[in-house]
């Protein structure tokens, strides 16, 4: 069972993603925002973060960076709807070790979270 950090602006998003990582009996922890996100990182010190890019107030490359200076050897996977190579290159250099457009393919993401959690 892993700590699973999922940190995204829609609620409903949210709860898919906490019923979706239970299934699999994940110990998962939600936040909508980057500064509650930031507190759960150090409270619980999740082994996987899952983080969306576009968010209000801080997004989620400035909670990436902030995040790895905090866990530098936690696994992240960055969400977004934007496509962008810039996006993924941003991403990359800041610690993401995969970025995924939303909607992804859940069989998909359920084998690459359980690769990430077992490399």
């Amino acid at each position: 069972m892993a700590k699973i950090l999922v940190v995204d602006d829609d609620e409903l998003l949210l709860e898919e993603m906490r019923e979706f990582l239970e299934e699999d009996k994940h110990l998962v922890t939600l936040a909508s925002k980057a500064g509650e996100a930031i507190k759960l990182i150090q409270d619980t010190k999740p082994d996987l973060m899952i983080i969306d890019i576009i968010m209000p107030g801080v997004d989620g490359f400035e909670l990436l960076r902030q995040a790895k200076e905090i866990l530098p050897h936690s696994k992240a996977i960055v969400l977004s709807g934007v496509g962008d190579e810039q996006f993924k290159e941003k991403a990359k250099q800041l610690g993401a070790d995969k970025y995924l457009v939303k909607p992804m393919h859940l069989e998909s993401f359920k084998e690459l979270i359980n690769q990430l959690l077992h490399s």
